[in-house]
């Protein structure tokens, strides 16, 4: 049995074992939907001319009772879903940056998991296990062909991380800015410059950046070796000539010793060596296991009733998990949010939109220790970033679609979202 379905204008053929055939834009969805539930979908793309907003896709969500993922979170969590068998779908598929190329084909706007549908024989999974498939830790970590990591080369990047050396003076490290107890991060609004003075930007955490596609705020950078040497470089950070500091380290017989260990292919110290074993330090900063990781793990007890409370509002009418999704509670993109700053951005950096004030959207692990918050620091507090998108953010053409126009949250609503956020972070620094 087929059915075929025009959407706007795009067309969606599906069998009844869920089975998308074809489509060049398309809803992925379990067969059958309800009738309630298709004409929503068919109001919300003709009135959208495109694809609905985060809005209609929470509304759609509560109506018919379906989990709604956005586009931002696929690339991160489909393939986790499908290996978990979440979906229903065969595990055999492979995942590529555009789609799901096996027996369906898929280049989704949306996602769209039923919480009744038989994954499998016998199996019937509801809203939690789609959700804690969704934000489940991988079993590893990127390792990167180009700087393949070993313990030795690791060892040095720790080392070298926390060494003044690496700068111009010798008074600055990574770890001036970036401190271990507090989240990677300084604790301040923005970062400190050389000459005291303050930088730009706030100083952003180095947690789970292994995963990340593009770097700093504005994502200027597209690797973490780039990410690595820029403020090593920068004139009013470390402002460091790495030729010298390379020479300087090679007199260092202990220095030297450790970089033949790390690199026994070239036994040498150079300023690519230096960057690389940074640069495999920072994959293994990993934000350490939460209340909410024991909870995706199946503790139903690991977090409170507020807690509870609040992951259903950040799933639900705030909307959060349409930019902070997966388990690094991020979509690794770029956002305006409405904060009143005259920063550009990345409007002025290569693949930004011009005029539009977008920053990367930073992973929400261990926010307990990496206050003040947003790219300038300029939200001091937890409930200062909550009351910032229940009706505290400028409004403006280049804000996020995303982004709920009209949310209201009660005060205890935004308490219970605060004891959320706060279940992602470790409970020691």
């Amino acid at each position: 049995m087929r059915s075929r379905t025009r959407y706007a204008d795009d067309a969606v053929t599906v069998n009844s074992s869920a089975r998308i055939e074809a489509g060049s834009r398309v809803v992925w969805r379990n067969w059958p939907l309800s009738g309630h539930c298709v004409t929503l979908l068919q109001r919300s793309l003709s009135i959208q001319r495109g694809w609905p907003s985060k809005c209609q896709m929470l509304e759609l969500s509560r109506l018919s009772g379906y989990v709604i993922v956005s586009r931002t979170i696929l690339t991160e969590v489909l393939g986790q879903l499908i290996q978990r068998s979440i979906t229903g779908l065969t595990t055999s598929l492979r995942w590529q940056a555009t789609g799901v190329v096996g027996a369906l084909t898929l280049t989704a706007s949306i996602l769209i998991v039923s919480p009744g549908f038989n994954a499998t024989a016998g199996e019937v999974f509801d809203r939690d296990t789609v959700w804690r498939g969704i934000f489940s830790r991988p079993a590893l970590a990127p390792d990167p062909e180009t700087n393949r990591s070993n313990p030795a080369k690791i060892a040095l990047g720790f080392s070298l991380f926390r060494d003044p050396r690496l700068s111009a003076d010798g008074t600055m490290a990574c770890a001036t800015c970036h401190q271990p107890d507090r989240g990677f991060t300084d604790g301040r609004p923005k970062a400190k410059a050389r000459d005291g003075s303050d930088l730009q930007r706030n100083t952003p955490s180095l947690y789970n950046l292994s995963w990340s596609t593009h770097f700093f705020w504005d994502g200027r950078a597209a690797s973490l070796e780039d990410q690595a040497h820029q403020p090593m470089t920068a004139a009013n950070e470390m402002a460091a000539d790495l030729t010298i500091v390379a020479e300087r380290l090679s007199k260092d017989r202990v220095a030297a010793a450790l970089f033949a260990r790390a690199f026994p292919e070239t036994q040498a110290v150079t300023d690519a060596t230096i960057v690389a074993a940074l640069a495999a330090y920072e994959r293994t900063l990993i934000s350490p296991p939460s209340a909410f990781d024991r909870w995706i793990d199946g503790d139903d007890d690991a977090l409170s009733s507020s807690q509870q409370r609040g992951f259903a509002i950040y799933t639900g009418k705030a909307g959060c998990v349409g930019c902070h999704g997966g388990w690094r509670m991020t979509d690794n993109g770029f956002h305006d949010i409405g904060l009143k700053s005259d920063d550009p951005g990345r409007s002025i950096i290569s693949g930004g939109v011009p005029g539009s004030r977008q920053f990367k959207t930073p992973g929400l692990r261990e926010l307990a220790h990496t206050a003040p918050y947003m790219h300038d620091g300029a939200l001091r507090t937890l409930r200062d970033v909550i009351n910032h998108y229940a009706g505290g953010f400028e409004r403006r053409p280049s804000l996020d679609s995303n982004l709920v126009r009209e949310l209201e949250l009660s005060d205890e609503e935004k308490s219970d979202l605060e004891a959320f956020l706060l279940s992602a972070s470790s409970t020691a620094k």
